[in-house]
């Protein structure tokens, strides 16, 4: 394996030490949160049934698979009861025999920022059962994906075999360019044991920094990666893609589960990051003034601080739960539907209300409004309608 800088040696002392310096910090607030998923507020698109997923992310990977095992049936992905602690839901993805070799019943997240550093923290749970047999060829297990704008392009998070199954002899690498390895397979085996534990990995595209904690122990660091600057664009296949060639699962069901998923520009640590109890921020609503006559349809339009869903009505005081109007675009931080039917003289007013993926909707409306121009009256340049 080639070696990008220093790696730091976990030492017992160090380990001592940095449980305590976790513990210390893991009750304390957390800022800088980009997105974050409990699962716990999944009400739609929860198994991949359909290539729809829930608020905040894009997309499930390989919709639609199913399969029964042992008389009972599930879809690769699901997200479910319980979760983490026994209360909840997380998200599971399930494997059994031949099901399933491909990109599966994971999920896809859009970076809708620029960003050129991220704490992406969140909880796993392996079962001892879990396992893929000896493949043939390359032997790996493809965990997730991450799409930068930089010369190394791709960072691929795997599991790699050697030279048995993957419980027996997997070890926890990275690709960017050259493959090292972050977990050796006793380290990997330690948590591959029926319980949840916290991973989070830090990455600066900037300074080539890649950093992996487990349940808040820094176990891996090397400086100086070639990820070649640039921004994240997307993540794929969060948290399990394809695997090699050759090879099966166990023959009973079994789910790599994910929890408390949490994307930061700081550090967050063992502790959960602090409740999202606010609505989403609205802004950028267009059109507005008076567009020209002649004018039959137009997008309608606004922007969101964050992932949300949004919807309208066309009067005041309608609950977000109740509103009927949908967007065609929505569950994103762009927000666009087309209104038809307009016509020369008229006035059209939409009141719009969101919901980010923790359940915040925003209690208030923001209006949209604009008018037609009668025949031969000039229109009004258009106005941003004000931020909310």
């Amino acid at each position: 394996m080639r070696s990008w800088g220093y790696r730091v040696a976990v030492t017992a002392m160090s380990v001592v030490v940095l449980v305590l310096l976790a513990l210390l910090s893991s009750t304390s607030a957390h800022a800088g949160v980009i997105f974050q998923d409990s699962f716990d507020n999944c009400s739609q698109n929860c198994t991949s049934a359909a290539i729809n997923s829930p608020p905040g992310w894009s997309q499930w990977h390989g919709p639609g698979a199913s399969a029964t095992v042992g008389g009972v049936t599930h879809y690769s992905g699901e997200i479910s009861s319980p979760g983490r602690g026994g209360g909840g839901k997380a998200l599971k993805i399930w494997r059994a025999g031949t099901n399933w070799e491909g990109y599966t019943g994971s999920l896809y997240y859009p970076f809708t920022g620029s960003y050129s550093e991220i704490y992406m923290r969140y909880y796993v749970r392996l079962p001892r059962e879990l396992d893929l047999s000896q493949c043939s060829g390359s032997n790996y297990l493809k965990l997730w994906r991450l799409n930068i704008t930089g010369t190394a392009h791709e960072i691929y998070l795997n599991i790699n075999q050697n030279g048995g199954s993957l419980y027996n002899t997997g070890s926890l690498q990275v690709l960017v360019g050259t493959w090292a390895t972050v977990l050796s397979h006793a380290t990997l085996a330690a948590i591959w044991d029926n319980n949840w534990h916290s991973w989070e990995w830090h990455i600066n595209l900037s300074t080539g920094l890649l950093e992996l904690w487990i349940d808040g122990v820094r176990m891996f660091s090397e400086s100086g990666v070639g990820f070649g600057g640039g921004t994240f664009s997307f993540m794929q296949h969060f948290s399990m893609g394809n695997h090699a060639t050759g090879c099966t699962w166990q023959p009973s069901w079994q789910a790599m589960e994910i929890d408390d998923f949490v994307l930061s520009t700081t550090y967050v640590g063992t502790g959960d990051a602090a409740p999202d109890t606010q609505p989403p921020a609205r802004l950028s609503g267009l059109p507005s003034g008076t567009l020209a006559a002649g004018t039959s349809s137009t997008a309608v339009s606004l922007s969101t601080g964050e992932n949300a869903t949004c919807r309208y009505a066309t009067r005041a005081g309608v609950s977000f739960g109740s509103m009927s109007g949908s967007f065609s675009t929505t569950g994103v931080m762009n927000h666009t539907f087309t209104a038809t039917g307009l016509v020369n003289g008229g006035s059209y007013s939409f009141y719009v209300r969101c919901q980010d993926a923790a359940g915040n909707s925003n209690p208030d409306d923001f209006l949209i409004s604009f008018n037609v121009a009668a025949a031969g009256v000039r229109p009004s340049p258009p106005r941003n309608v004000r931020a909310q």
